[in-house]
């Protein structure tokens, strides 16, 4: 259920969830120990982040159940 690593598609979900949150991409990119240019790259799709990385994102984002966690991600997922 992780995205693969050099997917393009642009994460709507994930800025929802941001937004709903209301979080900056700073501090996404902070709690995630990424850049906010990374940030924002994964944010508009390009490219997937790693396990570790969405894994962080998720929690920032306080995404707890497989289900949610699978739907902020969208179809981008490993088999």
């Amino acid at each position: 259920c992780f995205p693969q690593k050099g997917t393009v598609m642009k994460n709507t979900v994930l800025k929802d969830k941001r937004e709903k949150r209301g979080l900056t991409q700073v501090q996404i990119a902070e709690k995630a120990s990424i850049s906010e240019v990374s940030y924002q790259r994964i944010e508009q799709g390009f490219p997937a982040p790693g396990v570790q990385t969405a894994s962080l994102i998720a929690d920032t984002l306080r995404v707890k159940f497989y289900k949610q966690f699978k739907a902020l991600w969208g179809d981008q997922t490993e088999n």
